[in-house]
């Protein structure tokens, strides 16, 4: 958890990589500005103590890679891939969840999400999703609530919808 830091890098692309695993979140950040790289994430659910984000989100999605909210319009998410090119987020019911908050991911592999992006409520700020390969069971990229958004851009990405039972169809991929 990280609140009200004015930088830091979490990971280097010239060490071995950073794992998070079997935890309700991966990292999480609150108006801070954030740079995630060399780092995966794998198991990330929410503690049944939490019950079902999708009917009860308790004001906040659970079980997220990243999870990144903010205030200060200065305040900025980027996740950045593995360097060894192999999945950076897997088996996660969000992959990069941002609210509020000026956010960038790029290149970023997922596997087994339910949803890769989420973004809300980007009021007079600038989200991007570029590159990234996403394999999700809902939604791939969900940019919702983001009215009066400065810029919220998808582009170049690979996204396969992959619903299982419980889910239905996979809703749509951006």
């Amino acid at each position: 958890w990280f609140n009200n830091v004015a930088y830091i890098a979490i990971g280097d692309n010239g060490s071995t990589e950073n794992e998070f695993n079997d935890i309700n979140f991966g990292i999480e950040t609150h108006n801070s500005n954030v740079d995630v790289l060399n780092c995966r994430f794998h198991d990330i659910v929410a503690d049944a103590a939490y019950g079902n984000w999708i009917v009860n989100p308790a004001l906040k999605p659970w079980g997220c890679g990243v999870h990144a909210r903010g205030i200060d319009e200065a305040s900025s998410i980027n996740v950045l891939p593995l360097t060894s090119g192999s999945t950076t987020i897997e088996n996660a019911p969000i992959g990069v969840y941002t609210n509020f908050i000026n956010g960038r991911v790029m290149g970023v592999s997922m596997v087994n999400v339910i949803k890769g992006v989420n973004s809300e409520l980007s009021v007079a700020r600038t989200v991007s999703v570029t590159g990234c390969n996403i394999h999700a069971r809902f939604r791939g990229i969900d940019f919702n609530e983001n009215h009066n958004a400065f810029n919220m851009v998808a582009s170049e990405n690979i996204i396969y919808l992959e619903p299982t039972t419980g889910i239905g169809k996979g809703q749509a991929c951006i």
